[in-house]
């Protein structure tokens, strides 16, 4: 399916989102779509923590940036779907992640109880 003009809107607010969060402010950040992580870095950290229905990702890049650098490369592209928002909306997901990182921050667990797959 062809990204639509609000996917290649959102996807670059995201691209710039990560980019600040890593390269900039040093405070790491990933979505769902492709993370490259040193295996050593990896199992340092105990990996993802399976507790976390969503943000597992995000939550992962927060751990490494505390031990060492996170960026985000500009030079590598990655092609994504965007299946969840086409199903559910951009609104209905934007607010989602909104709730699950606010929650992940400040109570320590995803605000979704479940994360349904998409296919």
């Amino acid at each position: 399916e062809k990204a639509t003009r609000v996917d290649k809107f959102f996807s670059g607010f995201m691209d710039c989102f990560s980019y600040s969060m890593n390269n900039i402010l040093h405070q790491g950040s990933a979505s769902g779509e492709f993370q490259m992580i040193r295996t050593e870095a990896f199992r340092n950290l105990g990996g993802f923590r399976e507790d976390l229905v969503a943000t597992e990702d995000m939550e992962l890049f927060w751990r490494l940036s505390r031990i060492g650098q996170t960026r985000m490369e500009w030079s590598l592209r990655i092609f994504h779907s965007g299946r969840r928002a086409h199903a559910i909306g951009w609104p209905h997901l934007l607010w989602l992640w909104f709730l699950n990182t606010m929650s992940t921050v400040f109570l320590h667990r995803s605000h979704s109880r479940v994360w349904t797959v998409i296919r």
